[in-house]
């Protein structure tokens, strides 16, 4: 799933290409777990972009989530998100996303062959003026590969994320769109205090997904563990951790097993299985087990594709991953292959 998520830029700088001119005033820098922007430079632009999206081919379709603390100077324009990057300095090509936090308006501009940004759609309407180091969220999103289909759009909003609104502030199609994949970023054009934002933490989405606001479970992890009388334990470990999907074969006379996915984790010891009626269940095959959140039945792992034996039902398997909170309870769900339910479980995450 091509998502990305930075919480505290800890790859700064190594991970973040200087694009276009280094600032004149200020720099970029991390300040507790924050990306401070600098004050950028005169007439031109400047900008920095992400390795892991750099090297998305899928990049030019892409939704950006930002959480931004506005710089203590609000009382200009300032130009932070920037995508389809391309060219040199004072012949750029690029979007880019203007917010004005004197009357909280959002607008999309393009430069192509020249430094100077042009309106690429219509402002939106203002939203009343944002204060010095105010917290905001902002989405935006660029969508399209042909004239007039090329769609550009944007919101933003104070508070939680749960507070996002369902509608977009700004949402218009190009006429004299941007091609080619670029560079996906944070950016400035011009100098002032007004650029000096700290980006809090940054979500990427592309090729039609959306941008996270927390970081998304990396790849699958495929793979099968096999168990036998000779060899009673074993593990399969992956760092980062995954969502695991993948295999683990438990064989009759084995007692347990299990599977550790890195990360500083919960483990769940399951051996307690029961049916809906709340008797012991018999020895049956097991295609998947999931876990979920027992407070909000969010499931946060998904074990699929299993080859268990007719006993995988009695014998205790351990589960370690990092999606797993210790002294959170999980209802753990024990499926089929044809995708019947055969047993549940109570179990809290040491």
């Amino acid at each position: 799933m091509p998502q990305y998520f930075n919480g505290d830029f800890a790859d700064f700088p190594a991970a973040w290409t200087e694009r276009y001119n280094p600032p004149a005033t200020g720099a970029w820098a991390v300040a507790g777990g924050n990306l401070v922007m600098p004050s950028g430079k005169s007439g031109d632009w400047c900008m920095r972009s992400w390795a892991p999206v750099d090297a998305d081919e899928n990049r030019d379709q892409v939704e950006i989530l930002v959480q931004l603390q506005l710089a203590t100077n609000v009382a200009t324009a300032s130009y932070p998100l920037v995508v389809r990057a391309s060219g040199v300095d004072e012949a750029p090509s690029l979007y880019c996303l203007q917010l004005t936090p004197a009357v909280g308006r959002l607008r999309w501009y393009r430069s192509v062959g020249a430094d100077g940004p042009v309106d690429a759609g219509p402002a939106s309407a203002d939203k009343g003026a944002l204060a010095a180091s105010a917290v905001i969220w902002i989405r935006a999103r660029v969508n399209g590969r042909s004239p007039g289909a090329v769609t550009l759009q944007a919101k933003f909003w104070a508070g939680a994320i749960g507070d996002e609104p369902a509608a977009w502030d700004v949402s218009s199609t190009d006429t004299a769109p941007v091609y080619g994949v670029g560079w996906v970023g944070l950016g400035m054009f011009g100098v002032g205090g007004h650029n000096a934002h700290s980006v809090l933490q940054l979500g990427v989405g592309t090729n039609g997904d959306a941008a996270p606001s927390s970081a998304p479970l990396p790849p699958e992890l495929t793979g099968n563990l096999q168990l036998d009388e000779a060899a009673p334990s074993g593990a399969i470990d992956s760092n980062p951790p995954a969502t695991l999907t993948g295999g683990i074969t438990l064989d009759p006379a084995v007692a347990t097993g299990s599977i550790s996915t890195g990360g500083a984790p919960g483990t769940v010891l399951l051996a307690g299985w029961r049916n809906l009626s709340g008797m012991p269940l018999p020895s049956q095959p097991v295609a998947r087990i999931t876990l979920q959140r027992l407070s909000d039945g969010v499931q946060v792992l998904n074990l699929a594709g299993l080859t268990t034996s007719s006993d995988a039902l009695n014998p205790s398997i351990s589960i370690t991953n990092a999606a797993l909170v210790p002294a959170t309870q999980y209802l753990a769900i024990a499926n089929s292959a044809d995708g019947s339910q055969l047993g549940v479980e109570l179990v809290q995450a040491t």
